[in-house]
């Protein structure tokens, strides 16, 4: 019969270094996850020695109520972090485009809008019968829109001042800086 022996060689020094090695870092992994994350108390034994069932949420509940009051640095640095995250997310800024620098209305847009003017006019004092002279205060808007017209001088208050009233603020400017300005009309 053949006896085996069971004597096993000594390991070499680069096995027994790599085996260190290899505790080492299972060793620090293990400390490195005990430190992220928290550790879970067991529950606390009644004055009989055993475990409060229904009471080991409360007492989680209570002991993690007293860390606040004894670790404070720790909660602080938590809270600070949470309130950085439950910051509301601040609204986009609606980027304005600069007004465009609207030009003054020249003499020529005046005198070629007021043709217009003239020309409707002419109608009223065909319709209604009457002529003369309307002394007009215009006030024409950015957007070229009269927006208000007054009638003076001859025409005021007759029928036909209603008229050119209504054609005149039925008729559009060029966009400008806007103004006010006076204007005889000659209705016939």
């Amino acid at each position: 019969m053949t006896h085996i022996s069971s004597a096993r060689s000594a390991p070499s020094l680069s096995t027994r270094r790599g085996f260190a090695l290899g505790w080492l870092c299972a060793a620090s992994a293990l400390f490195l996850a005990s430190l992220a994350t928290p550790a879970i108390a067991a529950p606390k034994k009644s004055a009989g020695g055993k475990a409060k069932g229904s009471a080991s949420l409360d007492s989680l509940m209570n002991d993690g109520v007293s860390d606040k009051k004894k670790g404070g640095k720790n909660n602080k640095e938590l809270d600070s972090m949470l309130k950085e995250v439950q910051k509301p997310d601040p609204k986009p800024q609606v980027k304005k485009e600069p007004e465009k620098e609207l030009p003054s209305l020249s003499q020529s847009d005046i005198r070629n809008t007021m043709a217009i003017v003239k020309q409707k006019a002419h109608d009223c004092a065909t319709s209604f019968k009457d002529k003369g002279f309307a002394a007009l205060k215009l006030t024409v808007g950015k957007d070229g829109k009269v927006s208000k017209v007054t009638i003076g001088g001859k025409l005021a208050g007759k029928p036909i001042a209603a008229c050119v009233e209504k054609v005149t603020r039925s008729t559009k400017f060029p966009e400008s800086k806007g103004l006010t300005f006076d204007y005889r009309l000659d209705v016939r």
